[in-house]
Parts: C-alpha cells; structure tokens; sequence
C-alpha cells in the first residue's frame, strides 16, 4: 500500500513540474534590436591554460566580430600554459585593444586567481568572462549593446552558452548538445522567475564595482572551479532583485563539447562536486527536487504504469523546454539524441551524482585537485 502511495507522490511531482514549463513556454520573450553604438566601456577577461587547439578560432571570431570604434578591450590570462598559447596571443593582429597577463599565483583555485588578475587590472567598469575554448557570433557586439541598454540596473547578467557540433560527431556529443539545450532553458526559466540557480562563466557579465563590493571571489570553498556559481550566490545575497538573463539574436556565444564519453563523465563529475558547497536555497531546492525525480524514477521501476506515466509527463515538459530554448538561440538538434538523452539521463546523472561523493581526485587543465 505505501509502495502505490509513494509512486502516486512521485506522479504528483511530475505534475507539478509542468506548471511552470508551460506557463515558460507560452511567455513571450521580446528580442531587443541590435545597436548601432555604445559608449560604456567594457573588458572582456579570458583566462586560458593550455588552448593552443582552441585559440585560433576564438581569436578569428573576436577578429571578425571587433568594434575597434568601441570601448572595448581584451584581457588574457595565461595561467602557466606550457604549450604555444601566449605565443599566440602575441602574434595576433587585430584592431581591438587586447593585453597578456600572466598569472603567477599557485593556489587551490587557479582559475580564480586568473580571472582576479584580469579584473585587478581592467579599464572598464562592465566585465565580461569567457573560456579560450568559445567562439562568437560576427554580430556579437551589436546584440551584447543591445542586451546591455535592456538591463541598465543589473548587477549580473547571465548570458546564453551554446555548443558548436563537429561535423561529424558521435552519441557523445548529440547527448550533451541536447542537455546544454535543456540546462540552458532551466538557467532561463529560473532568472526570469527571479530565481537563478546557474550560470556559466564561459559568458558571464557583471559590473566591476558590484564585483568589488562583494569582495570578488574572497571567502569561496577551495574549489578547483565553480567561479561562476559562487559568484552567482554571493551577487544573489547582495542584490537581490538584479541578477537578469541576456537574450538577443546573434547573442549566443559557443564551446565545444567533450568528445568522449569519459570526457563528459569527469566535466559533470567536476560540477557535481562543487554542488553540495553552493550555499543557496534555490539551488539545494532544485537538487532536492532532482533527487526525488530520479528517486521515483528507479522506484517505480517495477510498476510499469506508474513508471511509464510519470515518464511520458517529464518527457514531455523536458521536450517543450528544449525545444523553446531551440527557437530561442536558433538551435537545431537531432530528434535521436533527444531520445538518447531522455532515456539515459537519469541513470548518467545518479551515477555521477553518487560518484561525487567518493573521496577520489580528479584531473582538470592536466592538474590534480580534490574538488
């Protein structure tokens, strides 16, 4: 009798989540037109290690997307590359203001001391932080005015990460290409609601006196990353209120995914680590409500109707946000990947999610780090 009541309360759940997928879907969200000009300053920080690989892509994208008649500047952190990285970085000819620091801090968090050190030594009051490993849209600094004119208050603004698919790629790819879709429309629906539960520094916006004001990334658990989420907590306990999702046509700034599945598996396990020391209560609520999802879901295992019942409605709302998010960045995928992931994204997800709690190391820019 408690096993049917249980799987009832896990029904119920699935409900539940459609509420505010389906109130999401139907809400108009208006695309602000593209700039002509912009006189803020800006400066964008990129930390690298090691992304001789990367570079030339993001550096032609930058290339082509550059408004040398805007206040705009480059800021790249070499944190100890031992490849031909800088090299590049010296070598490029582009018509956009751009520096070389070099991070010689030897800390728990490497990243964080690079992207301080950009900060530290920034013009401009508007940050930006991206990964070496992103590429832009040529009409990236017209949208980015656009966004920015939209949300003259903000303290924060997260803004869109797509994925750029290979060619010719494998179930590894197709499956992350249609989480990002997916993580992408949660990290939407939650902002706009006034909630925001992530964000990704590989395009993240905020102002640099309210970075100040926070105290930057001082205080933060020694996570080898997790910059962009503990500052998200921190800006939230600040200012509340003024924390916005950015979107514009021509907006979406894109990273590779991992090409293997055992990339994928320690990229997520890295995340899942950090999770536990994100001291928010919109967060630990969506991890809570993660948990019970997938609870019920191995539960009603032996019950096909309820098992089957409750899938088909989370299917569905999972469907409605990927394909939203879709329109919304302009983003085709493969209907086989979408099926791909909705079958074994609850099992990759409990797995990862249990991992992360064995004491075991792991490697991240060819370093070893406990979390």
């Amino acid at each position: 009798m408690w096993t049917e009541a249980l799987a009832w309360i896990w029904l119920a759940l699935a409900a539940f989540s459609w509420w505010p997928v389906w109130r999401q879907y139907r809400r108009e969200i208006p695309m602000p037109p593209p700039a002509a000009n912009f006189s803020r300053g800006i400066s964008i920080i990129i930390p690298f290690r090691n992304e001789e690989r990367h570079l030339p892509a993001l550096l032609e994208s930058i290339r082509k997307a550059c408004r040398a008649d805007w206040p705009v500047e480059w800021i790249f952190v070499d944190d100890a590359s031992s490849d031909h990285s800088p090299d590049l970085i010296k070598n490029w000819q582009c018509r956009c203001p751009h520096r070389l620091l070099h991070n010689n801090t030897r800390g728990a968090s490497p990243k964080k001391e690079a992207l301080k050190l950009g900060i530290q030594k920034a013009r401009y009051d508007i940050i930006i932080t991206m990964d070496a490993d992103t590429v832009l849209p040529e009409k990236y600094f017209e949208a980015l005015a656009a966004v920015l004119e939209n949300h003259k208050e903000a303290s924060m603004i997260i803004a869109p990460v797509g994925l750029l698919m290979p060619r010719h790629h494998g179930l590894a790819e197709g499956f992350q290409h249609v989480e990002n879709l997916f993580l992408q429309a949660l990290t939407r629906i939650f902002a706009l609601e006034d909630k925001p539960i992530m964000c990704n520094g590989a395009h993240l916006i905020f102002r640099r006196q309210d970075f100040e004001r926070v105290k930057g990334y001082e205080g933060l658990p020694p996570a080898a990353g997790g910059d962009d989420m503990f500052l998200l907590v921190k800006f939230k306990k600040f200012f509340p209120g003024r924390i916005r999702y950015g979107l514009a046509e021509n907006f979406t700034v894109r990273t590779y995914p991992e090409n293997s599945w055992t990339g994928l598996w320690r990229q997520r396990l890295r995340w899942a680590r950090k999770n536990p020391l994100l001291n928010d209560r919109h967060i630990r609520l969506a991890g809570l409500w993660q948990s019970l999802i997938y609870t019920g879901y191995f539960w009603t295992l032996p019950h096909p109707f309820f098992w089957l019942t409750g899938n088909l409605i989370l299917w569905s709302a999972s469907i409605l946000l990927i394909h939203r998010q879709s329109q919304l960045t302009n983003d085709i995928y493969r209907k086989k990947y979408l099926i791909l992931w909705l079958l074994l994204s609850p099992w990759i997800y409990t797995a990862i999610n249990l991992a992360a709690w064995l004491p075991v190391k792991f490697l991240w820019k060819e370093r070893t780090f406990d979390r």
